[in-house]
């Protein structure tokens, strides 16, 4: 067996000693790093997911501590994160909000000395230092005139699988939606029912209305995730058939995340409108920060991002689309 000398082992000792200190001062500093922090309404929803990695990410890449935390769809939940962050010196922080109005005392409270605060994906009416969001009436505008383009001067008889209205991306997409059929004779709404962001509520309202209304060849969701409803409620009234089939429906929606990704290759979504929630929640950071370094100044107070409408036809020629990316790490605390 080989023997270590009294010599080697004293050494190692000795830089243990020296070593330590040093260690201590690194567990230190990371301890002494500022905290921001985000909360998200459920974790169960892809582009809130995104959003929280591309927080986290740019967050720890800027050498911050990150908090993101899950309201588990209580609003009662959300204020207590935003007043815990206001007890706790949370430096920076940010919410994809579930009422616009009442987190505002609780986020009037944490800023009251200084610090920022921004909205993500839905505004808040209150003094936020900012919003990050989708231009949601571009969304619905651009997804209208696509159907436009592909229908032209045949009767367009559309069915909006609407959302709770005090979600205001729902309001923004609907209204822009309609935007796109202002001069159009050959348009009417059939209805705007509220799905709920239920695929199941989705597939029975469909498939009533399909009943009643066959003439129906367009179904518009205002998020991608009532989608798998609606395909359902098609396929049971036999009209999953090709776009070039006088009885085909259009199916299409705003999000893009990747179930959705795959109805579109699959051709039974004709077309996404997919955002871009991870670049959100990096800038929600880089503001953050801006603002922190005393840059406040640059940052401004409205930063809408745009999108891609996504169809089975051109969904190969864009590379990174956030719906294909897998965010399965768990960072919700």
């Amino acid at each position: 067996m080989k023997k270590i000398s009294l010599r080697l082992i004293l050494a190692i000792l000795a830089f243990l000693t020296l070593a330590a200190p040093r260690l201590q001062d690194r567990v230190q500093a990371q301890e002494e790093r500022p905290t921001i922090a985000l909360t998200i309404p459920f974790a169960g929803a892809p582009f809130y997911w995104a959003a929280a990695h591309g927080f986290k990410d740019e967050g720890e890449r800027l050498g911050y501590n990150i908090i993101i935390n899950n309201a588990e769809n209580s609003i009662e939940r959300q204020v207590a994160h935003i007043d815990n962050y206001r007890v706790t010196n949370v430096v920076g922080a940010a919410a994809i909000a579930l009422d616009a109005d009442a987190l505002v005392p609780a986020i009037e409270a944490y800023m009251e000395d200084g610090r920022p605060f921004f909205a993500i994906d839905r505004d808040i009416r209150g003094p936020v230092t900012g919003l990050l969001v989708t231009d949601n009436v571009v969304a619905g505008k651009r997804l209208g005139q696509y159907v436009r383009e592909q229908i032209g001067d045949a009767p367009i008889n559309a069915l909006v699988l609407y959302g709770p209205v005090s979600v205001v991306p729902f309001v923004d997409r609907l209204n822009g939606f309609l935007s796109a059929f202002q001069d159009a004779d050959n348009f009417t709404l059939v209805g705007t029912p509220d799905a709920g962001v239920d695929p199941s509520r989705a597939l029975s309202i469909v498939t009533t209305f399909l009943q009643s209304n066959p003439e129906i060849n367009v179904i518009y969701s205002v998020t991608d995730l009532t989608n798998s409803g609606a395909i359902a409620a098609v396929e049971q009234a036999n009209r999953m058939v090709p776009d070039t089939d006088p009885n085909h429906i259009w199916i299409i929606g705003v999000d893009g995340n990747g179930e959705t990704l795959e109805q579109v290759r699959e051709g039974t979504t004709d077309a996404s409108y997919s955002q871009y929630p991870y670049l959100q929640g990096v800038w929600t950071v880089r503001s953050i920060d801006y603002v922190i370094q005393g840059l406040g100044d640059s940052v401004p107070s409205g930063l809408f991002f745009g999108g891609d409408v996504v169809t089975p036809y051109n969904i190969d020629t864009f590379p990174n689309l956030w719906g294909d990316i897998e965010f399965g790490q768990d960072i919700v605390q």
